[in-house]
């Protein structure tokens, strides 16, 4: 019976440890996302400019194939049914 006692404590400590890691995750990312949203409301990040920036997979292919890029931008289907 002692047994079954110390292993139900066990899993009490446990359990409450992880709660506790789950509430501190939570807290810590709660910071972190107020002082970005500080940020962009005082102007310091120009949220605009960052949506408007190419990511680095399209400038990638804008230098390795220029030919594609030359002058329209669309997508144009090669072979096909």
């Amino acid at each position: 019976m002692k047994k079954e006692d110390s292993y139900d404590k066990e899993e009490v400590g446990l359990a409450r440890y992880l709660v506790l890691g789950i509430v501190v995750l939570i807290l810590i990312v709660s910071v972190v996302q107020s002082f970005q949203i500080n940020a962009i409301k005082s102007g310091t990040i120009d949220a605009y400019a960052i949506t408007k920036t190419d990511s680095s997979y399209d400038q990638m292919m804008r230098e390795m194939h220029p030919e594609q890029y030359a002058g329209n931008q669309e997508n144009q289907m090669v072979g096909g049914c």
